[in-house]
């Protein structure tokens, strides 16, 4: 069920950095990007999804890239677990850009 699911991945939750930078003072040093990402459905037809991630250099916050996917979504809205809808397309830019 999506409700076992949900408590199996809130246990793999990370709650420390694990990255490969430091946050010092105020400064996030070896931080040389950061991304945002986002899905939406169209109007017209709202089974099909448009999720984007655009990507800014760190510290300038200068566009670097933009990468956007069209897809049919396959499970149904369900509230309190929204992100089993829409993991699929995030994690498909996830990993479109994870080597970046």
């Amino acid at each position: 069920s999506w409700k076992r699911q949900q408590e199996n991945i809130k246990r793999s939750i990370i709650t420390r950095n694990h990255l490969n930078f430091v946050h010092d003072h105020g400064s996030f040093i070896g931080l040389k990007h950061i991304a945002g990402i986002d899905i939406s459905f169209l109007k017209s037809n709202p089974s099909r999804s448009v999720a984007a991630i655009s990507i800014l250099s760190f510290p300038e916050m200068t566009h670097v890239k933009t990468i956007a996917c069209e897809q049919e979504m396959t499970l149904p809205y369900k509230a309190g677990y929204l992100a089993f809808r829409e993991f699929g397309p995030m994690k498909h830019l996830i990993d479109f850009v994870k080597n970046f």
